[in-house]
Order: structure tokens, then C-alpha cells, then sequence
């Protein structure tokens, strides 16, 4: 990779990533702790507005008692954003996995959403892994969402985020990996192709790697982002069980059914650009132009053996 991709993204101890993925659904995280969550039952948090007060009071709001303040919170915020962002692999990400599969995977496949131009019809797939064991944990904790993903593929919704590549790229990405692993992709012993081709363009093509960069940065947004909203969901549902039958529940059930088409919005979303990611290691490792060096190095192994 080039000295100027490590300087952007490894030299840096707080990326782009950090701000956009962790920083930005903690702040989120933290407004709706502090201030959503209590006024769902008539008990407004003044707690900042009080230790606020108190300080001016005591000190005066001077510009170090801000600075105290804004660094406080940004930890804060930052620390539960990884903490969501660990959580949200854990669930949102499996539940994309148990339904669909890796990216690496449905970018090869061509799904049956609607109409008769497929192979497969995602329908048994998503019975087929929806029964496992071990995805029952994940899809009744993203109960909501996983209401979700049903719907969507009744209506093909899917369709417009989970698409294939085209088969002559395919093809081409396949044979450049058997020459430059010695296996086929899907055959001889279990291969996993993709890291392989995604440290293969990391190091070897920088601009490449900065736009991968960049889908890995919005889709990490999106999955934390539909965490959280996913949570809203839940806690929604569960103050229009409790204030059941009053116009309290009423509004409450409203705003838990808005948050959960948000959090399947955000889903796609989530599915999109993480398939966008997958997209931009496989194309660039398909087009990107073998070093001669490397290429003698190849066949004299292959001699070799």
C-alpha cells in the first residue's frame, strides 16, 4: 500500500471511521438517554442543564470548564459508540448473514426476489438458515427487523440492494484468484477467497483500498445506526404494552411502528454499501494489473511443484 493510504487511515490514531461509525451513533445514544428515554414517562433529565448551573455559579463558565465538559462527553459518546458497534455486529450484522449470506457470497448468486430470471429462490434460503439453532437467539433479539426483512422479501424490496455481479467479472476474478492462490474458489479445501483478495488489493492498489475505506465507513454507520433504532423500536412497543388503551399507547405504538421502518431503511442501507464495499475488492482485484515479478514468481512455483 502506498505511504500515503497508511498515513490516512493506519497512522492516525482516530479515523474517519471512529468519527462517523462509533462518535456519531453515540452522541445519538446518548441524547436519547438522557433526554427521550425519561420524558417517555413524564421525568425530563435536567441533570446537564443543573450541573450547568451549579458550576457557573461556583466557577463561572469559563472556557476550561467547557473544554472539561466537551471532552467528558466525547468519551462518552465515543465509548458507547463502540460499545453499540460491538453489539450491532453481533446482531444486526448475523441477521444479515443468517438471511443473505456474506456479500462475498450474493454478489455471485442470482436470487429469485420476483419474476422468473434466477437460480435460487431466497425464500428457502431464508427458511433453510432461519431454522437453525443457532440464528433463533439473533432473530427473536431483532424480532422487529426480522418482521421486517419478511415483508421486504414478500414485496422483492431486496431486489434493489442485493444484486449480482455481472458473470464475466465474476469468471475473471475467479481465474485470477486460481492463479495466484493455486485453488478455485468454492472447491479445493475451504478457502476464504475474499480476505484473500481484500489484502491483495489493500496492499497493491491505495485508491482502490480509500474507496473500500469509505464503504466500510458507511455501512459500519448504518448497522450501528439501525441498532439504536432498532432499541427505539423495543423500547416504543414496550410503553404502548404498558400505557395500553390510553392515547399514550396510541402515540407510542405510532412512534414504534416509524421506528422500525426507519431501522429496516436503515438496513438496506446497511446491506447496500456493504455490498458496495464487496463490489469494490472484487472489481479492483479483477482489473487491477499483475506485477511482472509477481507473475514470474507464480509460474516458477508452479514449475516448482
Amino acid at each position: 500500500m502506498s505511504d500515503g493510504a497508511n498515513v490516512r487511515v493506519e497512522r492516525i490514531p482516530f479515523t474517519i471511521y471512529d468519527v462517523i461509525a462509533y462518535l456519531g451513533p453515540g452522541i445519538v445514544s446518548a441524547w436519547a438517554i438522557f433526554d427521550v428515554v425519561p420524558s417517555l414517562f413524564n421525568a425530563p433529565n435536567d441533570s446537564v442543564a443543573r450541573f450547568v448551573h451549579d458550576r457557573s455559579a461556583i466557577f463561572g463558565v469559563a472556557a476550561i470548564d467547557i473544554a472539561v465538559a466537551i471532552v467528558v462527553a466525547g468519551v462518552f459518546a465515543y465509548t458507547l459508540g463502540v460499545l453499540i458497534g460491538f453489539i450491532a455486529s453481533v446482531t444486526i450484522e448475523k441477521l444479515s448473514i443468517v438471511y443473505f449470506g456474506y456479500p462475498s457470497e450474493f454478489v455471485r448468486t442470482r436470487y429469485k426476489f420476483a419474476g422468473p430470471i434466477a437460480d435460487r429462490d431466497i425464500t428457502k434460503k431464508f427458511l433453510a438458515n432461519g431454522c437453525a439453532s443457532g440464528a433463533i437467539l439473533v432473530q427473536l433479539i431483532c424480532l422487529p427487523l426480522t418482521i421486517f426483512i419478511w415483508g421486504a422479501n414478500i414485496l422483492a424490496l431486496f431486489s434493489v440492494v442485493i444484486k449480482p455481479l455481472p458473470e464475466t467479472m465474476i469468471r475473471i476474478m475467479e481465474e485470477r484468484f486460481q492463479f495466484l492462490s493455486g485453488y478455485k474458489i468454492g472447491y479445493e479445501r475451504r478457502v476464504d477467497w475474499f480476505r484473500f483478495v481484500c489484502f491483495y488489493v489493500i496492499n497493491n492498489n491505495p485508491v482502490a483500498f480509500l474507496r473500500m475505506y469509505n464503504y466500510l465507513t458507511l455501512y459500519g454507520f448504518l448497522r450501528n445506526m439501525t441498532f439504536i433504532f432498532l432499541v427505539s423500536t423495543w423500547v416504543y412497543s414496550s410503553a404502548a404494552i404498558v400505557f395500553c388503551g390510553t392515547e399514550r399507547g396510541c402515540t407510542f405504538a405510532i412512534s414504534a411502528l416509524a421506528s422500525g421502518i426507519v431501522c429496516g431503511g436503515l438496513f438496506c442501507g446497511f446491506l447496500k454499501f456493504y455490498r458496495r464495499y464487496t463490489e469494490e475488492a472484487i472489481l479492483a482485484f479483477a482489473l487491477m494489473r499483475i506485477d511482472p515479478d509477481v507473475d514470474e514468481a507464480v509460474h516458477q512455483a508452479r514449475k516448482a511443484h
